[in-house]
């Protein structure tokens, strides 16, 4: 790896972190969606193009595996133990789900053809012999979806680890806050973000809310840091990092009004002389406080 592509990575690695776990969950609710079709006899090799896609148009496990090397393919694996063990089991995961597309492939695309092929006679002698060739498909497309099962639990499992360490990564566990409704999907529990929050932060959860409202801070996202150090508080009355964390927020909001209220001040008096421009200037009171309280309905599990 270069220096550049070192030095590029240190700087993305916490939004490429939040996107390793993200693409996870997506790629396995796609996989449980794909082996529920095989279990009722609906096979659609659309959704395996979108689950591995080509070197071409990549498909979701396909950039999953591209990044998680990008990330750990040359750590040593006693130092990093945890990343070189969930960069093989993705890399894993990839090349049975290849597998899996090019048998679907084979049942839906050659079998009817050669099916319909069969009617007269001669072809019938060529499809017998290959009908060995489509029943032989069709069995490893469930010892496939069996074994891609087993792989996700493994690299479920593996994450879990993976994330205790970037514990500290503001963008991962503001994914982790707000997205509970995919990440229970991914691994079909309701309520198991909520116990991964846990397992991440034995000392306690208001911890995790306190990293992301600090992030929300840092970003300018007030309204949303605001829910997250109040939601702290609501796990934890004493929590003193979240006690704090509203009281640097306050100071920054009066900062930000002070400022808006002073740049609106300027513009006042440059129009003050043009009657017909200042008809059209609007209150300040509005547009400060949509800017410091937001625009949006903040949600905080």
């Amino acid at each position: 790896m270069t220096q550049h592509n070192g030095t590029w990575l240190n700087q993305k690695k916490n939004l490429i972190m939040r996107n390793v776990f993200r693409d996870f969950c997506k790629s396995r609710i796609l996989f449980n969606n794909i082996k529920g079709k095989v279990k009722d006899k609906q096979i659609s090799f659309s959704h395996m193009e979108k689950l591995v896609g080509t070197g071409i148009n990549k498909g979701l496990l396909w950039h999953l595996k591209d990044i998680c090397h990008t990330l750990w393919q040359d750590c040593n694996p006693q130092d990093h133990p945890e990343e070189f063990m969930l960069d093989w089991i993705i890399g894993a995961i990839f090349h049975e789900a290849m597998k899996l597309k090019e048998d679907i492939y084979l049942l839906m695309h050659y079998k009817p053809a050669f099916e319909k092929a069969a009617l007269s006679e001669q072809a019938l002698k060529i499809y017998e012999r290959c009908r060995e060739l489509f029943e032989t498909a069709e069995s490893n497309i469930n010892h496939s979806c069996h074994k891609l099962s087993c792989l996700f639990e493994k690299a479920g499992n593996q994450i879990e680890q993976v994330l205790t360490k970037e514990k500290h990564n503001p963008l991962l566990i503001r994914f982790l806050i707000q997205q509970n409704d995919l990440i229970d999907k991914a691994w079909d529990e309701p309520g198991y973000s909520q116990t991964l929050l846990k397992k991440i932060f034995p000392e306690g959860v208001e911890r995790a809310y306190c990293i992301a409202g600090e992030g929300f801070l840092e970003g300018s996202w007030y309204a949303e840091a605001r829910a997250a150090f109040e939601k702290a508080l609501e796990l934890n009355p004493n929590c003193i990092e979240a006690t704090h964390g509203l009281r640097l927020l306050e100071k920054r909001i009066n900062e930000v009004t002070h400022i808006l209220k002073r740049e609106y001040d300027a513009a006042l008096a440059k129009n003050v002389g043009n009657s017909k421009n200042k008809s059209h200037l609007d209150d300040s009171k509005p547009d400060i406080q949509e800017i410091v309280e937001g625009n949006s309905e903040v949600i905080i599990n």
